[in-house]
Parts: C-alpha cells; structure tokens; sequence
C-alpha cells in the first residue's frame, strides 16, 4: 500500500492509499506523512510513513498505544481538560469508557464501557456515581459526558472480545477435526494389518492343500533354501536398493475378494481371502507369478505385504504431523486464555485498589 498525490503541474491533486481517494490534496508539492492506527493481538499500534514508502504494519515498526482497547488519546485528552477544568454536577449523565469490575457479595461484577450512569458527588480525583442498581467510586479518567466517545470504546472492546472468540472457535474446531481424523484411521490401519494377515495365512493354506510343486517364473528367489518361501533377505543378496516411496500407491486399487478354490484343488470348499491374479496384473503387472508356460499363477503377497507396510507408515508419519499441528493449537489456545485472565486479573485488583483508597 503506498501514500502518494497524483497529478500534472502545480494542480491541487487528489492523495491516494493504494486505490482509495481521500480528496484534494491541501498541500500540493510537499512530503506528506500518512499516520495508521491498527490493533494487533489486542493491541493498539500507530505507524507513519511519508509520501510514497511502503506501508508496514509489523509491530516492531509502531509504536505501542495501549494494552487492551481504549478511548484514542486526542479524546482522552480533551475529557481530562473537561473534567479536571470544572467540577461536576450531580445528576449529570456520564458513561464508562473503561471496563470496571465491581466486588460483590455475590462474586465479581464487570461493567462494560458504554454503561450509562448517573453522577452522585464530585470528590475530584475521583466521582461517585450509580447505574442504578449500585454506587460506585471511580476514577475521572475511565468516565465520559460525551456518548460518542463511550460508544467508541465500547466497540473497540466488543470487536476484541469476538475477535478472541472467533478466534478460539476456530482452534477448537480444528482440534476437533483433526483428533476425529485421527480416531478415525486408527481402526482402519489395524483392520487392514489384520485383514493382510487373514490373507496371507489363506493363502498358505491354499499352497498346502493344492500341493502345488511348481516354480513360477519370476519367483524363485522366493523359494531359495525351502524355509515355506522365505527368501534371503540379508543385503549380501540385494542391489539397486531405493526407497519404495510412491511405489506402493498402487495398493489401494487393488480389490481383495472372498472364493472358494475349485473341486479339484479345495474338495473341502474351505472360504479363503485374497487377490485375483487377472485383477492385480491390471493394476500392478511386478505382483503376479507366472508359471513356465506363461500363464498368470499367483500373487506375490510377500511383496503386496511390503507396499502395504510402506503404504502403513507414511499415514502414520502424517498422524503424527497432526498430532504436532493439534498439540500447537492448544498451546495457542491456552496462551490467549491466559492473556485474557491476567488482564482481568488486573482490572479486578487496580479496582479494588480504587475502592479501598481514601475519597478526596
């Protein structure tokens, strides 16, 4: 956003912030100096820059005005002439520009800026005054006669609080969301380690029974040393060795499906759990057996064994990635929390200081 006039020649031009107008520029020819008052994390900030710098609202570049939202200081000060010039008299109408806390016998109440109250005795420093329900001593500074400037600070104190509140919605339901996400891919993680086994144990059961004493081709280092197709593992035996990555994405497009072997193979028709070779070819071609003659044999549930485990542990990293972001979200959570505690906190007690002091 940059502060410039545009304009031919000694003309009065227009001064504009960034694509907003703000009319004739009154001083044509001369460096100007923008002034921007923001509020940051509960926090009032004011920043200036001259005729065409770059505008900043990092708060290391402004200057702090005040720690909780308050009457702008020109208002301020005009009040304090006002009050402190003539003595007030009772009955006058005032309103609150500061939040009070009233101790009770019920508790702590807070009165927010905007209350309307009545004036009861000027004592100086300090004025006497009722909201109807209850008489208060507070100080001439945190009261107003003019309505505009109590509705000023009553709204800077209701857009922070929504701010805070919008705020802690939002973490909360990301928390929310996040931990359901969680819950949620637990069970299904475990069913399908579960699943894979069941799997796995059919089809060796299915090798047994059919007393197959073939050798596919392409699957004889499974079958090295007998062992029921353990093979070497050790990396004496290995070479090319890379990370699987995104091999194992192919996983999820496989379709496992419950049947019976046929007759001759299966006269006991015992329900078994796995994969089609026709249907894993289409998917994945490095994951089926052939037999010497080429035709389709088997499924290399070993190596389906080992995507899934790939396939496991990446959703697992990002679990864990979840549970990070979720565990900073409560720290920040708790922080703000914090914040608006200590500065009730601080109110409570500068009141009660007030009122316990002696009224002059």
């Amino acid at each position: 956003m940059l502060a410039k006039s545009t304009g031919r020649g000694s003309r009065q031009t227009d001064i504009r912030v960034g694509n907003n107008s703000f009319g004739k520029d009154p001083a044509f020819g001369k460096t100007k100096t923008l002034s921007v008052i923001f509020l940051q994390g509960g926090v009032q900030y004011q920043t200036t820059l001259s005729e065409g710098e770059q505008i900043s609202f990092a708060t290391p570049n402004a200057v702090q005005l005040n720690a909780a939202p308050q009457v702008p200081s020109a208002a301020t000060a005009e009040l304090k002439g006002q009050t402190q010039s003539q003595t007030l008299s009772p009955g006058a109408t005032m309103w609150l520009v500061q939040r009070i806390a009233i101790r009770t016998k019920g508790g702590v109440t807070g009165i927010e800026p905007g209350t309307k109250v009545i004036l009861v005795e000027d004592h100086g420093d300090k004025l006497l005054v009722s909201d109807g329900s209850q008489t208060i001593e507070i100080a001439r500074e945190m009261i107003t006669t003019d309505a505009a400037v109590a509705h000023s600070a009553a709204q800077s104190v209701a857009a922070e609080q929504a701010a805070v509140a919008q705020f802690n919605a939002k973490v909360k339901q990301e928390a929310d969301a996040k931990e359901k996400a969680m819950a949620e891919q637990r069970p299904r993680a475990a069913k399908a380690q579960q699943e894979q086994a069941q799997r796995e144990a059919a089809a060796e059961r299915a090798h047994a029974e059919a007393g197959a004493a073939r050798r596919p081709v392409g699957d004889s280092l499974s079958r090295i040393g007998g062992g029921g197709g353990v093979g070497p593992s050790s990396i004496r035996f290995k070479e090319k060795i890379e990370s699987m990555d995104k091999t194992s994405e192919s996983i999820p497009a496989l379709k496992p499906v419950t049947f019976h072997y046929k007759q001759e193979l299966d006269p006991l028709g015992i329900p078994q759990f796995g994969l089609v070779a026709e249907e894993v070819e289409k998917v994945s071609p490095e994951l089926v057996t052939r037999e010497p003659d080429v035709k389709l044999y088997g499924v290399r549930y070993d190596a389906v064994n080992a995507m899934l485990l790939n396939e496991f542990l990446k959703e697992h990293r990002k679990l864990e990635e979840q549970g990070a972001t979720i565990t900073q979200l409560k720290k920040e959570m708790e922080a703000v929390v914090a914040r608006l505690n200590d500065q009730d906190a601080k109110i409570q007690t500068e009141s009660h200081q007030k009122q316990s002091g002696p009224a002059r």
